[in-house]
């Protein structure tokens, strides 16, 4: 029960034909809705990844793209606990794996593996499953779907799948 406006940028200064290395900055700010078991909290999340991607494929508008990414999360958050406000901040290490194909010159698939979701910055022991479909309504704007299954360990002694989410998003690129 919350409201999350999230952005990213991703600048590629060095592309040698089917490799790209450059970096990546997400943030998000995120706000809960005050309810009865739901605290009022507001978190600040901000990833600094360096980026690296292959585009395989002989087809230039239907491509193989795999991204590695690595880095560091910086996370606020400001939880109002009656008249008091308990802060806290959180830095952890970031990685990514995602594979994207596109199909039909507007259709993707997505397989990513990360350390952290883009919308709700996350400890480093936590990995995130997600698969995803998205549909080019034209060249500025994008459609789809993501399903996603958290996996938490407690330090790689014991895990436990703590949740199974489905998203529906739209993008807008410059």
């Amino acid at each position: 029960f919350g409201l999350v406006i999230a952005g990213s940028v991703r600048a590629m200064p060095l592309k040698l034909g089917f490799f790209s290395l450059g970096i990546k900055y997400y943030t998000n700010l995120s706000r809960s809705f005050l309810f009865e078991d739901n605290p009022d909290l507001v978190t600040w999340g901000n990833a600094m990844l360096v980026s690296t991607s292959f585009v395989l494929g002989k087809d230039k508008l239907n491509p193989l793209v795999i991204d590695f990414n690595t880095g560091l999360n910086v996370n606020k958050s400001f939880l109002r606990l009656t008249s008091n406000t308990l802060t806290l901040q959180e830095f952890s290490i970031s990685l990514e794996l995602q594979l994207a194909k596109r199909f039909l010159n507007r259709h993707e698939i997505m397989f990513r593996l990360a350390t952290f979701d883009p919308l709700n910055f996350k400890d480093f022991v936590n990995l995130w499953w997600q698969v995803g479909y998205s549909f080019d309504i034209n060249k500025n704007l994008s459609l789809g779907g993501l399903t996603e299954v958290v996996y938490t360990d407690q330090v790689f002694l014991s895990g436990a799948m703590s949740g199974i989410q489905a998203k529906v998003f739209g993008v807008y690129k410059l």
